[in-house]
C-alpha cells in the first residue's frame, strides 16, 4: 500500500506538533509508546482520508517502523487510551468527543476527533 504522505517538512513537523498537542490536552501520557503511535496513527490518518481499517492499514506501517508486531501497537495504542479515560474529567472528555452518553472511546474514535479538531482549526484560522 503506497500512503499519500506530504513532503514538507516544516507542515509535517506543525502537524505533529498539533497532534501531540490535542492528545496533551485530553491527558495522554506522552512517555508512552502507545501515545506515540496514536500520534502516527492520527498523522497518517490526517494525510490520508481514505483509510478505513487501522489494524490492516496503519498499524503495519507503524509496526514495521518500529519493528514491533501489530497486536504490540494496538495493544499499547488501547493501553494509552484507557489510562487517558481513566484519568481525564468525563466533562472533558465528552465535550471534545461530542458526545451525549458515555462510552468508552476507541483510538479511532479518538484520533477522528483530533482530526476533525486539526482540520477545524486549519479552516479558522483561513478565515
Amino acid at each position: 500500500m503506497v500512503l499519500n504522505v506530504k513532503n514538507n517538512n516544516i507542515s509535517n513537523e506543525k502537524i505533529m506538533r498539533n497532534i501531540k498537542k490535542e492528545l496533551n490536552y485530553l491527558g495522554y501520557i506522552s512517555k508512552y509508546c502507545g501515545t506515540k503511535y496514536l500520534e502516527e496513527v492520527i498523522y497518517i490518518l490526517y494525510n490520508n482520508e481514505n483509510i478505513n481499517n487501522l489494524q490492516k492499514e496503519v498499524y503495519p506501517i507503524i509496526a514495521s517502523k518500529y519493528n514491533k508486531s501489530v497486536n504490540t501497537i494496538k495493544c499499547n495504542i488501547i493501553t494509552a487510551t484507557s489510562i487517558m479515560i481513566d484519568d481525564c474529567e468525563e466533562r472533558k472528555l465528552l465535550k471534545y468527543l461530542g458526545y451525549y452518553e458515555f462510552s468508552r472511546p476507541g483510538p479511532k474514535q479518538i484520533a477522528e476527533s483530533v482530526i476533525s479538531k486539526l482540520r477545524s482549526k486549519k479552516i479558522n484560522k483561513l478565515l
